[in-house]
């Protein structure tokens, strides 16, 4: 049996076996004969590589309905939004109970999300560290000492002041739909509402080393020195939270979900992080967050349970290299405690972008490997890992593959090489399948189970004011004041680029559970986040100063637009 441009008999375990997962059929192959990875490759880390709209998509929601049907726990980080949305419509009806959609561009009901709550099993050191981490990865090109000392210890004193706060509520006997936990959105207010600050310092802090920075250092500062320490912090934590639906999700006191429980109940996780709507800085940060807190989950299960317990939880992440991570330890170590992956990526040369050593580390840590369409120079290099020890060449030869086999393949055609029984299986040629049809009385009921873990926009508003009020009093106004003028700046853009186009925003696509009014309308995306956010900055939006008491005499300066380089070049110093 011919498979793919080799005249080699397929091996059983790729042409048919128990419990195996059909990834295509044999291309070229007028029997159209199918193709299988057994379960023990399902379970093993895979790498997708290919041109954008090629088929890699579509081949992950295969791999995806594998694993759901398999009964394992899977999450899946789209930055796109389209195969997630894909997915829902597909998850077998057995399985509806354990779906938790977190979809960024949604516009009636939001999940609630609070990386900073103490209540989530992970001591408030890792917690600080985990969001330190995430913000290093994503905002490297602003990060230098000053800036991660600000946010260290706002988020220090936040979480310890949320550690005691939980405990307060547990005692009090107080809901956690009435939690008053602190936020993402209190960074800014620690760092520029001086009562708000000195209260929750006195009431709830008792780490020295904290207190010593706020006290002996902080508030000794001038107006202008402080401005010049927390700018580039609040300049960021604006970015995240001046998208809505950002704002809206790390905004409520209460996370809806729980990590715990999507790793030890073998949950469904599809996260739509919709790029095109919140950024994509925005993106890599919730993303980078999103992964950060799942590996510690996996590994707290790995701590309290035997091999023989641990629940196996698949990860699925889209393009990326849009993410980063530390994916060269995820994969290392993250498979003996029950965790596999797959990720997909256009080109090599992105990894090497984000991380020179990743490829490598990638390539050297991924049993199963399918390529699509790449480029001439990822064609070179891949030829190598597809073959192996087998010869190849440049040269027009039927029986060797050649780097143009790579260049030329057809859209959802690929090389697939995987291992069995610790062998590697001659790379095979394959052509992928679509995704099968949708119930739509699946998509409904994920709908209705939706409003479980979700929340109403309205609603949400109203908690994050009544926190804010609560815990601003005095300073509250203020605080408002200076929200609602860098709103301002991003709505003036938004408006100059619709009166630019000179047409309506296009609408939301109607996949998934697009269009619906409670889960899955997809936002229209009017301006992209990221111009919007780069204009507002070198508008030199005003950060919300302390009292007037506190600036010793000396009126703040507007800050005035700078090059990257020497930003930089100052927070370094």
């Amino acid at each position: 049996r011919i498979a793919g441009r080799f005249f080699t008999p397929l091996p059983a375990d790729i042409e048919a076996t128990e419990g195996g997962t059909q990834v295509g059929v044999v291309a070229g192959d007028p029997n159209r004969s199918p193709v299988y990875l057994d379960a023990r490759a399902v379970h093993k880390h895979k790498l997708l590589v290919g041109k954008t709209q090629k088929g890699k998509s579509t081949l992950m929601g295969h791999l995806a309905l594998a694993h759901i049907r398999q009964g394992d726990g899977i999450v899946f980080l789209d930055p796109h939004g389209d195969a997630v949305r894909n997915l829902l419509p597909l998850i077998p009806p057995e399985r509806i109970e354990d779906v938790l959609y977190i979809d960024f561009s949604a516009r009636e009901r939001l999940v609630g999300w609070n990386p900073l709550a103490t209540t989530q099993s992970a001591p408030r050191a890792m917690l600080v560290e985990s969001f330190l981490q995430a913000g290093e990865a994503v905002w490297d090109d602003y990060w230098g000492p000053r800036m991660e000392s600000a946010l260290r210890f706002a988020l220090l004193a936040l979480t310890e002041a949320n550690e005691k706060l939980a405990a307060e509520e547990r005692r009090d006997g107080i809901p956690a739909s009435r939690s008053r936990q602190f936020t993402v959105h209190d960074i800014d207010g620690i760092l520029t509402l001086r009562n708000f600050r000195v209260n929750l310092l006195e009431r709830y802090v008792d780490r020295v080393e904290t207190l010593r920075w706020f006290y002996n250092y902080f508030e000794k500062l001038t107006a202008q020195k402080r401005e010049d320490v927390i700018n580039p912090v609040l300049t960021k934590i604006h970015r995240l939270t001046g998208a809505d639906v950002v704002y809206r999700v790390l905004g409520q006191s209460r996370s809806t979900f729980s990590f715990d429980e999507i790793v030890g109940g073998q949950k469904i996780v599809l996260v739509n992080l919709d790029a095109g709507s919140i950024g994509t800085k925005n993106t890599a940060l919730l993303g980078t967050l999103f992964l950060t807190y799942l590996e510690m989950a996996i590994r707290r299960q790995t701590a309290q349970a035997n091999r023989q317990q641990r629940a196996t939880m698949a990860v699925i992440v889209d393009e990326f290299q849009r993410i980063p991570f530390d994916y060269a330890s995820l994969l290392a170590e993250l498979q003996k405690m029950g965790a596999s992956f797959t990720i997909g990526t256009q080109s090599l040369a992105q990894l090497d972008a984000a991380d020179p050593d990743l490829r490598g580390a990638l390539l050297g840590n991924v049993d199963t490997l399918f390529v699509f369409q790449v480029s001439a120079l990822d064609a070179a290099q891949l030829v190598s890992e597809l073959s192996g020890d087998r010869p190849h060449s440049l040269r027009q030869d039927k029986n060797i593959l050649q780097t143009r086999d790579l260049i030329d393949l057809e859209q959802y055609h690929c090389y697939l090489r995987t291992v069995r029984e610790g062998s590697v299986v001659p790379p095979l040629r394959i052509e992928t399948l679509p995704l099968p049809a949708g119930n739509p009385d699946v998509l409904r009921a994920i709908r209705q189970r939706a409003a479980r873990y979700t929340e109403t926009i309205a609603e949400i508003e109203r908690m994050i004011d009544a926190r804010q009020r609560y815990w601003y009093k005095e300073d509250y106004t203020r605080y408002q004041d200076g929200v609602n003028k860098r709103n301002e700046v991003l709505e003036t853009v938004e408006k100059s680029r619709e009166a630019a186009a000179g047409s309506p925003p296009p609408a939301a696509p109607e996949t998934g559970i697009a269009g619906s009014n409670e889960l899955g309308a997809g936002e229209a995306v009017v301006i992209d986040y990221d111009v919007a956010c780069a204009v507002a900055e070198q508008q030199a939006l005003p950060f919300v100063e302390d009292t007037p008491q506190e600036t010793d005499g000396v009126k703040p300066r507007r800050r005035r637009s700078r090059s990257r380089k020497r930003k930089k070049e100052e927070q370094e110093t």
